[in-house]
């Protein structure tokens, strides 16, 4: 199942995620892997991504408000067990070239099942960095602040941008 929920995610909220993006160093983007020595693979051909970690002791609101989106629209995913935060959230920019190839966000090794993904737009005036899915009817991200859940067994995709850079805020849920 996948919903865009209603109401857009705050400016004021939207504008403290990218300064602290101003504030920080970027990392090289990988995907799980419980074999490698730190846990994660990093395959360009898979994923090119600058990402950030969003903590919530440093963002106590981002973090209320995300929450309090999700367990609003929970019902209509068809999750019933209680939920919260699988970590911290990421903070993803793609600049021209850059993607993230079919997935899910579940690997039956992790060690944290995650049940509920978030994606929230936070930019515009990119091309190309299309939020896709392969069920056909899925919404799209269109606007800065849209946001988009699904239960995180849905393979999805970031198509490669071809134009301009894509910053979007993505959270997961795992039961509490």
């Amino acid at each position: 199942m996948i919903i865009k929920v209603r109401y857009r995610l705050s400016g004021s909220l939207m504008r403290q995620v990218l300064a602290f993006k101003q504030s920080s160093e970027p990392l090289e983007a990988g995907t799980y892997d419980p074999d490698s020595e730190d846990g994660e693979r990093r395959t360009a051909s898979l994923r090119k991504t600058e990402v950030r970690w969003i903590l919530q002791e440093d963002h106590p609101a981002l973090y209320a408000e995300i929450g309090r989106i999700v367990l609003e629209h929970q019902p209509r995913l068809g999750v019933k067990v209680p939920l919260r935060f699988a970590g911290g959230m990421q903070l993803a920019t793609y600049r021209l070239g850059h993607h993230y190839d079919w997935h899910p966000d579940v690997c039956d090794t992790d060690p944290v099942k995650r049940l509920v993904s978030a994606s929230i737009l936070l930019s515009d005036g990119f091309s190309g960095g299309d939020l896709e899915f392969r069920a056909m009817d899925a919404p799209k991200l269109r606007k800065t602040g849209d946001i988009v859940l699904f239960n995180s067994a849905e393979v999805h995709r970031v198509a490669p941008v071809t134009g301009g850079v894509r910053n979007s805020l993505v959270a997961w849920f795992t039961q509490a």
